[in-house]
């Protein structure tokens, strides 16, 4: 009787112990396959923002060469159109070769004044920063108000006196503060040129992909580059 009840607990105990290291098997695999499924998020995420990145980086690549292309162009009005985009994480700057204190953006309500890079000063120059402030909402801030004050990543310089202007418009990514230079030849209201990928908050918009007009007017030794959306307009009815 003793010996049936000895082997009956004996049974019952390693079953219970078969259902125990079922138990952590499985959790054990459980616990590999979500980390396996973190670092693959990770590493794509890695990759995914490295194509973003280089992506930015040959759109401002792009436009500089065409800058450069119209500033050493004999005449002293052209325009051309040129396709153009910037990924949500990042901003395009434009520094004039004297900005003077005048530089900043209303999409985080900053100055971009400290935070221009010291190869830019007195220079003309195009830059990508990253874009923290308005990816989640409008408190946050990429430029001066930023600690430490934001850093660009990647800019190009003009040796010629460069002034990027920007067509006053509503495109809720062309967020640069008023510009107080005047171009006499083209009279208007004109903004800093600060485009951001992203920016709005919870109702951001992002850049995606733009056709902008780009003009170039000479005046004396000063050469302004004014940049809007192009649109495009239809022809009527009667050609």
């Amino acid at each position: 009787m003793l010996g049936k009840l000895f082997n009956k607990n004996r049974r019952a105990d390693t079953t219970v112990t078969g259902l125990l290291w079922t138990l952590v098997e499985v959790v054990a695999a459980i616990t590999i396959v979500i980390f396996l499924i973190w670092l693959g998020l990770k590493f794509a995420g890695f990759f995914i923002g490295r194509q973003d990145y280089d992506s930015t980086i040959n759109n401002m690549e792009a436009l500089a060469n065409l800058v450069a292309e119209l500033a050493k162009d004999s005449k002293e009005i052209i325009s051309t159109t040129k396709v153009f985009s910037i990924t949500d994480s990042y901003v395009l700057v434009g520094f004039n070769y004297d900005d003077g204190r005048n530089m900043g953006t209303d999409c985080t309500q900053e100055k971009i004044i400290g935070s221009r890079p010291r190869l830019c000063q007195d220079t003309a120059c195009l830059c990508i920063y990253k874009n923290y402030g308005s990816v989640t909402d409008w408190s946050g801030k990429d430029f001066d108000d930023k600690e430490p004050k934001g850093t660009a990543l990647k800019c190009r310089t003009f040796d010629q006196k460069i002034l990027f202007l920007v067509d006053d418009t509503e495109s809720h990514n062309f967020r640069g503060t008023s510009s107080a230079i005047e171009l006499r030849s083209k009279p208007g209201n004109y903004e800093n040129l600060v485009f951001y990928g992203e920016c709005g908050g919870p109702w951001r918009n992002n850049f995606g992909i733009k056709q902008l007009k780009i003009e170039k007017h000479k005046e004396n030794d000063k050469i302004y580059i004014v940049i809007s959306e192009y649109i495009e307009v239809p022809l009527s009815a009667g050609g």
